[in-house]
């Protein structure tokens, strides 16, 4: 941080139609033009009030709140091109805060919930009054609801400290029927603007340039989280948010560790959120964002304005380092950016000319930031209490925000995503892994990053255990019992359709067993196989099932083979039956085998009995022989057995929740196995 001689002191303007933005303001400007219905930059809260509230003091008071500070009543406006501050004399009391009274209502809470959410996330038009907004709504006799909604580009957090400070002297006051004894401000914010594009156009900035310009002399790569969705190709979601509140314990473990390593809690959370980074994408390249006040001049403490800088931390992590060595190059950086900390952020995106990506943030994707431990937006007036009442998620500035709450006891952690790129589940579990991160570095600050287990106990548990209980109490049958089983429970349903003809279970199994018991008379029996060089027809089905029935293994031959492969094919297989068609008799190769014609020889087929065959067959015999295309040398029959097959049918049945009203289309051949 630039130490600045008492002569930079900041002098008041004369008064003028328009005024200087600071760099802040002109990029928030620019940023809330490109999205003109977005709430990404409302500063919003809510809280319930209980107690005897005087709703005219109370519009009293925010009312001197508005004349006192000049950034509460001002907008905004182009002027030959050039964005400008227009301050006005005053804001009408009906557009400053508005008042609704629910006491008679039904649902009164419901109604008031609507209000507050609907005020807090509307977004301001910057070129008319009122950018800051101020809701009041009364559901009992001493029951309010209190929101406060203001414009990034007029405040800051720092200034909802301020203006709570203001409110509570001037309610107080204004209670008591007194004057408000508020120290007079020597300046404006519209000076401060003055001062910093003064300042900015000064020897002393070139320094801070050249130093931001050398950190980005590379682009840095972007980061890669693993997302769930498409990215959209312009930000636009409202944002989710995620809460995870840190024990006592360790938010104490924390700050003990932070001292022992001689840095700061920020820092050390910094350090565990790189880690996270690098871990989830394999990038040591990293750049997080992070918001720094940019009230460095004593006159400023007590002004309300956006103050806020952003500074883009780059951290290059080593290969093989242990954690203590990051925290030193996290440290580093740290120190480096503080001490350029007033150099603008818009000014660097424009210095580095970086081609514009509506989907994306200039230069990172990700914002850090830890609040301190005193928060001054509390109401500090007797006879009234109150707690925060919950607001919905604003639109998303990032990809993901990580903010560190800190109160005297413990720490919260709130994120904020886009719903559009991360499930709920996907940020939980980072959250998880950096509770894990944290746990191993404590324990042993030496450990290298790929040391760091990130794995929570349940996750381990759900990849060793759960994931690895794949076992599944399939049936001990073999396919044609479990065909069996079928025709037993419906006999009388459709099994086949074919060219307008059909056949029902109990007609198919009939015919299947008179062909499986001509086939055992043949000498066929378990691992014997059986050739079926047929086209697709009844007589294909009939085929398989009775050579399957018989205890014998079925071999496919396509018709469309090349004569060649039909011949290595038999022989290969040895088989001695082949069951085909008469009219495709003519187009098999000189073989071994006994050849039936399903169709013309059924004659000696029908007088066998159509009773279901037993068979020696066990789950472990072979059903069918598949040959392989060939493509790296000769083909090579494939057996495969009865328990494949029917623990395929049975995933399917049950992976795709399959029953008897739905269709399956089998583009395929019947000798090639899917």
């Amino acid at each position: 941080m630039i130490n600045l001689p008492q002569s930079d002191s900041i002098n008041p303007l004369e008064k003028q139609k328009y005024y200087e933005v600071s760099h802040g303001q002109r990029r928030l400007w620019i940023l809330q033009h490109i999205s003109e219905s977005s709430s990404a930059y409302n500063i919003r809260l809510a809280m319930r009030i209980n107690g005897k509230l005087d709703v005219s003091i109370l519009t009293a008071a925010f009312q001197e709140l508005v004349n006192r500070h000049e950034i509460l009543r001002t907008t905004f406006t182009s002027v030959g091109g050039n964005i400008k501050q227009v301050i006005h004399e005053q804001i009408p009391t009906e557009q400053l805060i508005i008042f609704k009274d629910l006491r008679e209502e039904k649902d009164a809470e419901l109604l008031a919930d609507d209000l507050i959410q609907d005020s807090a996330n509307l977004p301001f038009s910057l070129e008319k009054l009122p950018l800051i907004r101020v809701l009041l709504v009364q559901i009992k006799s001493e029951e309010f609801i209190f929101g406060l909604t203001v414009h990034h580009i007029i405040g800051d957090a720092q200034s909802l400290d301020i203006i709570f400070q203001d409110f509570f002297t001037l309610y107080s006051a204004y209670s008591q029927q007194k004057k408000a004894e508020l120290p007079p401000l020597t300046l404006q914010y519209k000076d401060y603007a003055a001062w910093q594009n003064q300042w900015l156009e000064s020897e002393e900035v070139r320094e801070q340039h050249e130093y931001w310009c050398e950190v980005f002399s590379e682009h840095p790569p972007i980061l890669n989280l693993p997302i769930d969705f498409p990215r959209p190709q312009v930000k636009s979601s409202q944002a989710a948010s995620h809460t995870y509140q840190f024990s006592e314990s360790l938010s104490q473990q924390l700050q003990t560790f932070a001292t022992r390593n001689q840095t700061t809690l920020f820092i050390t959370l910094l350090t565990f959120f790189k880690i996270l980074l690098y871990r989830h994408t394999d990038q040591r390249d990293l750049v997080v964002g992070i918001p720094i006040s940019a009230r460095n001049h004593p006159d400023l403490e007590n002004q309300i304005g956006f103050y806020v800088n952003t500074l883009a931390l780059r951290t290059l992590l080593p290969e093989g380092v242990t954690f203590k060595q990051v925290l030193g190059e996290v440290t580093n950086t740290c120190l480096d950016a503080y001490e350029y900390r007033d150099y603008p952020f818009d000014k660097l995106v424009s210095a580095l000319n970086l081609e514009r990506d509506l989907s994306r943030n200039p230069l990172f994707d990700v914002m850090f930031s830890l609040l301190g431990k005193e928060s001054k937006t509390v109401l500090k007036i007797p006879g009234l209490e109150h707690q925060p009442y919950p607001l919905k998620p604003r639109m998303a500035q990032f990809d993901m925000t990580w903010s560190f709450f800190e109160d005297s006891h413990n720490l919260t952690l709130v994120i904020e995503y886009e719903p559009d790129l991360f499930l709920p589940e996907t940020i939980a579990r980072m959250n998880g892994h950096f509770l894990q991160i944290i746990e191993s570095v404590i324990q042993n600050p030496d450990c290298k990053l790929s040391e760091i287990n990130l794995l929570t106990p349940e996750e381990q548990h759900q990849l060793l255990i759960e994931w690895n209980q794949t076992e599944v109490a399939y049936s001990q049958q073999c396919l044609h019992q479990l065909f069996e089983e079928k025709v037993r429970d419906n006999p009388e349903a459709i099994a086949l359709i074919f060219e307008g003809e059909k056949l029902t279970y109990r007609e198919l199994n009939n015919r299947a067993n008179q062909v499986g018991h001509y086939l055992q008379e043949k000498g066929v029996t378990s691992e014997v196989l059986v050739g079926i060089f047929i086209e697709r027809s009844f007589e294909m089905i009939i085929g398989i099932l009775g050579i399957i029935k018989a205890g014998g293994a079925y071999v496919p031959l396509a018709p469309n083979y090349p004569p060649e492969r039909l011949d290595y094919m038999i022989s290969d297989s040895a088989i001695s039956l082949l069951l085909t068609q008469q009219s495709l008799v003519q187009f098999l190769p000189e073989n071994q085998a006994e050849i039936l014609c399903l169709d013309t020889d059924w004659s000696r087929i029908a007088n066998y009995s159509q009773e279901n065959l037993a068979s020696p067959v066990t789950p472990e015999n072979l059903a069918y022989v598949i040959y392989t295309s060939g493509s790296t040398g000769k083909p090579k029959g494939v057996m495969n057995i009865h328990r494949g097959i029917c623990n395929t049918l049975k995933y399917n049945i049950d992976n795709y929740n399959l029953n008897s009203e739905d269709c399956i289309l089998q583009i395929t051949p019947f000798s090639f196995d899917v």
